[in-house]
């Protein structure tokens, strides 16, 4: 026990060896319980506590995925066939200028729909992603602060939350596609720059780092998202900022679960790939087994940051409870 004589000649400040110690265990435990494999066994567990709800929100959200992906592709296939044709026979007539000019017209005319359809699906697409997305978060995060909600207060969070989560992804978009921009130009400028034996190692170094922001960039995204819909208060760049904080000191644990993600889907695609070699009547097979591998990796997704993100906000509030000193257990007693 140290005790110290403040000015006041009636008080004093005591630190309790003990209460540095069982702090210092407390932190250390709470730092553990933050591991990749408990996160996923916690998602488990909401989602099978959650039950009936999600079960209908996945499967409104992958029906409407399959009819989508269905409607587009029966636009789309004769379509991508004519051009093709169109754009085998231009050229081959060089006699007929009129010829030559009807190809080019057609050509433009169906590059227009084929961009429209893609702009088309890519919108519908993010608009039910955007409900999955806040669906699923909504439900996660009650059910793991233990309080029951209905389907009626889950549209009623959408309805009054939906701008916020758009506009992270707008924000998280712009920086995504300038740190991508940056780590181009820093590549380039290196090779123009450095010569030698050292070019090597530099080039290495570059590398680690875009890595690191390539696994970086997605966990704040996600935290941010989550932060956007949980908390009523946060939205924009607050949203990013609230997100980074809950990321000090875990930053490898979210790096290391988008890491997972992005070995599940690649590995996914390559399969999807390898089968989209067979005969044309099981394109509707590859089509329905492919909108719900999406729908089930992004909803476990969305569950493991929900979890991450309560998980970090549990850190920082024991961390807050102890107090502004840190590490020491401090205790005001009065002397009479």
């Amino acid at each position: 026990m140290l005790k110290l004589n403040l000015s006041s000649p009636h008080m004093s400040l005591t630190i309790s060896k003990n209460q540095i110690d069982k702090h210092v265990e407390n932190s250390s435990k709470s730092q553990s319980s933050i591991g990749v494999f408990s996160i996923i066994h916690k998602s488990l567990k909401i989602s099978i506590r959650n039950g009936t709800i999600v079960v209908s929100i996945f499967l409104s959200v992958f029906l409407s995925y399959c009819l989508l992906a269905y409607c587009i592709n029966l636009e789309l296939s004769p379509l991508l066939k004519d051009l093709i044709w169109r754009l085998s026979l231009i050229g081959k007539y060089h006699e007929s200028n009129e010829f030559n000019e009807f190809l080019q017209s057609g050509i433009l005319n169906d590059v227009r729909r084929f961009v429209v359809l893609l702009l088309v699906k890519w919108l519908f697409s993010y608009v039910i992603m955007l409900f999955f997305l806040m669906a699923t978060i909504s439900l996660s995060s009650d059910a793991y602060t233990g309080k029951k909600v209905s389907a009626k207060d889950v549209f009623s969070r959408i309805k009054r939350r939906w701008k916020s989560p758009v506009t992270i992804s707008i924000y998280m978009a712009l920086i995504s596609f300038s740190l991508i921009d940056l780590f181009w130009i820093t590549i380039v400028l290196i090779i123009i720059i450095v010569r030698g034996p050292l070019l090597v190692g530099v080039l290495t170094i570059a590398i680690i780092l875009g890595v690191f922001g390539y696994l970086y960039v997605p966990v704040i995204w996600m935290l941010s998202l989550v932060v956007s819909i949980v908390e009523d208060d946060s939205c924009g760049l607050k949203a990013i900022d609230r997100a980074s904080e809950l990321m000090k000191g875990k930053k490898i644990t979210g790096c290391v679960m988008v890491l997972l993600t992005s070995c599940v889907i690649f590995g996914i695609t390559f399969v999807i790939l390898r089968i989209c070699n067979l005969a044309t009547q099981a394109s509707l097979v590859i089509l329905i087994s492919r909108a719900f591998i999406s729908c089930l990796l992004n909803y476990l997704m969305f569950v493991t940051f929900t979890v991450f993100y309560h998980e970090c906000k549990n850190i920082d509030d024991e961390a807050a409870a102890e107090g502004d000193l840190g590490s020491y257990a401090l205790v005001a007693s009065t002397e009479p």
